[in-house]
């Protein structure tokens, strides 16, 4: 008998399957990191996106910011 689906798929981190964004890599044992927090902050300038990652195998935690900006009021009145 064949392999099943269950058994030769490996979980996806679950940074992958919100947004199939690529997790950073550990700098101490060079797997790939795990989501372990989210958080987006609305403001009046645009939004911010907190992410946490820790390492599975090691614990090492590390997180990364993005600040997306809003579109232009010009721009969007154009559309």
């Amino acid at each position: 008998m064949g392999a099943t689906f269950f058994g030769n798929e490996t979980a996806p981190s679950p940074d992958e399957i919100v947004d199939r964004r690529k997790p950073p890599i550990c700098p101490r044992c060079h797997i790939q990191m795990w989501l372990t927090e989210f958080t987006r902050k609305e403001s009046d300038q645009g939004s911010k996106e907190i992410r946490g990652y820790q390492c599975k195998q090691c614990g090492f935690d590390a997180s990364t910011e993005v600040l997306v900006p809003l579109r232009p009021q010009r721009e969007a009145l154009l559309r």
